[in-house]
């Protein structure tokens, strides 16, 4: 089946709308177990555009793509020198989330992450935040992170009948799941949903060795391919903890009424 991001930024953007609109920096769950003092988040923020703003805001969330509004949240300041900068910040959870982060462009927009604005880190990992300890975690601001949803771009031209991509999937470990899903991104590295993706049922064998051929309806240089069994289809996409994939960010050229050939070797994580 084919998908594109446009229900996916629907539901980050409805849950930063939300969760942090007017928050300040404090835990939104009493139901969270405190954190003990000396719990902390500390590393680097990076971001290369030109954009501008004063506070870069920090969200943990349980799950990605979020379905609520993150559980814990802290404003870091952009210091005068601006980026990249390091943090440290007290941290009011502990346990596996998802740490996700945006540069705030215009607190007075009435959003909390405005998609059109906003530079913004996507998670890609769950960081388990240790309980009285510093933990580490990286950002790196990207300008417009969820991709363009606009199909008449350069990058995601109309094709013609026949535009294809084939090839196999390919996995001998011990994961199991009903469908590899893959994607398509025409932006590095893939931190937010893909442009497209297609699901592909898993044939009732012991290992997975099969043949694929799925027609599409756009072109372009510049696409990565990647796939994933889905071991568990209730965690909400790629969980890189537990889903065995092929990441290799070798660029293809889908051209129109063609077929692209892409192999997968799937690899436990």
């Amino acid at each position: 089946m084919k998908g594109t991001p446009a229900s996916w930024i629907l539901l980050i953007v409805l849950s930063l709308i939300l969760g942090l609109a007017g928050c300040s920096g404090s835990s939104g769950d009493d139901d969270d177990d405190d954190a003990a003092e000396g719990t902390t988040l500390s590393g680097t923020i990076q971001y290369e555009g030109a954009a501008v703003g004063e506070t870069v805001i920090i969200g943990a969330f349980p799950q990605w793509p979020p379905t609520a509004p993150p559980i814990w949240m802290e404003n870091v300041a952009v210091p005068e020198a601006g980026f990249p900068f390091d943090y440290q910040v007290s941290c009011g959870v502990t346990g596996p989330y998802y740490v996700a982060a945006y540069l705030d462009v215009d607190p007075n927009d009435g959003v909390a992450m405005n998609l059109e604005l906003d530079p913004m880190h996507i998670p890609t990992v769950i960081t388990d935040i240790l309980d009285g300890q510093n933990t580490v975690v990286d950002f790196v601001l990207i300008d417009d992170a969820w991709g363009d949803d606009d199909d008449d771009d350069d990058d995601d031209d109309d094709s013609g009948d026949g535009t294809k991509v084939a090839g196999f999937v390919f996995y001998t470990g011990p994961a199991t799941g009903e469908t590899v899903v893959i994607s398509f991104y025409d932006y590095w590295p893939p931190m937010g949903p893909p442009k497209h993706h297609f699901d592909l049922p898993v044939p009732d064998t012991k290992d997975i060795y099969f043949d694929y051929e799925i027609e599409v309806d756009f072109t372009g240089s510049d696409w990565r391919i990647i796939a994933h069994l889905d071991v568990n289809p209730d965690d909400g996409g790629y969980n890189s903890g537990l889903d065995p994939a092929d990441l290799s960010n070798d660029k293809y050229n889908i051209l129109e009424g063609q077929t692209t050939t892409r192999d997968f070797v799937l690899m436990d994580p």
